[in-house]
């Protein structure tokens, strides 16, 4: 009996107990194989990319790789990402450890252990 269809299923239910069970264990599975095959696509093109760029004779493309790097590097900075309230944070941060302002990691512990 195809996937799905099973005469034992009542009103509203697409498939047993026991057939969820399975898809619980194969979905992650497939999701993990997924993300390995991207992974592996990804590197390759990479590859392919390195292999490319070596070949390379034209400076002018080479010039042009080389600002596209610097201005992916330069716009991709997570510190660039931060909200000002994440800057100001740090900065009060860095103010406090300059004056000495600092509590023991013993403290830190204790005080967000329930959040650990």
């Amino acid at each position: 009996m195809p996937f799905g269809f099973n005469d034992d299923l009542t009103a509203g239910q697409l498939c047993t107990p026991t057939e969820w069970s399975v898809l619980i264990f194969l979905i992650p599975l497939f999701v993990i194989i997924l993300m390995k095959t991207m992974v592996m696509n990804i590197q390759a093109e990479k590859l392919s990319l390195i292999e490319w760029i070596s070949t390379l004779k034209d400076t002018s493309v080479i010039d042009k790789l080389l600002k596209l790097r610097d201005d992916y590097t330069s716009t991709n900075d997570w510190w660039n990402e931060l909200k000002q309230e994440e800057l100001d944070s740090i900065e009060r941060g860095l103010k406090d450890f300059e004056e000495g302002q600092t509590q023991s990691d013993q403290t830190a512990r204790q005080l967000y252990e329930k959040y650990l």
